[in-house]
């Protein structure tokens, strides 16, 4: 029998793979479609990519190529993810 949180988990990742095909910018698009593989990612990093995602492309971006420093509160291992310097999964 499956919990209510492993039934939300595939939920949750059509979710993401909507919200991270209508960014605004297509560079952030491209980064998340080539540098997450949502089929490894557990429910917690979902939540943080979900987390992630309400943050401008503007802003994704500039932290993503270390152009600017993101706040505290921003996953850093995932920032890593999308830029390509470490693994996919989650």
């Amino acid at each position: 029998m499956t919990s209510p949180m492993e039934e939300e988990l595939p939920r949750l990742r059509k979710r993401l793979v909507f919200l991270s095909g209508r960014r605004s910018m297509l560079e952030v698009e491209e980064l998340l479609r080539r540098n997450i593989d949502l089929e490894r990612m557990d429910r917690q990093a979902c939540l943080a990519l979900e987390k992630l995602l309400t943050h401008s492309d503007n802003d994704l971006l500039d932290w993503i190529s270390g152009v600017s420093t993101p706040p505290p509160e921003v996953d850093r291992g995932l920032l890593a993810r999308l830029s390509g310097r470490q693994d996919r999964g989650g």
